[in-house]
């Protein structure tokens, strides 16, 4: 794991989100159960072995937060109107488009 993943991992978690590992390159955690989970700070090298990314579960696991998911550049370009300042993320391409 490395040293960014595992800091990033840490301060979700320290923020109150639920990180879930999912693999590189997928959008599916791929694993039965993955909704259930809830990884602790001490469970995080358990979980991420293998070049996994972090996802985070949107709702209840996560102090009912959610993913807005900015598509056309339009929607990324007007969403500061209309929803509050908040974590934002992104491919490097589009750093703002959840």
């Amino acid at each position: 794991m490395s040293t960014r993943t595992l800091a990033w991992t840490r301060r979700y978690i320290e923020r109150g989100y639920a990180p879930i590992p999912v693999p590189a390159g997928e959008k599916n955690p791929g694993r039965p159960g993955w909704e259930a989970l809830r990884i602790t700070e001490e469970e995080i090298p358990n979980y991420w072995t293998n070049g996994q990314n972090v996802g985070l579960l949107c709702g209840k696991p996560s102090a009912d937060r959610v993913d807005v998911d900015l598509d056309p550049d339009e929607a990324v370009k007007i969403a500061g109107r209309f929803l509050p300042p908040t974590l934002t993320s992104g491919r490097e391409s589009r750093p703002h488009s959840h």
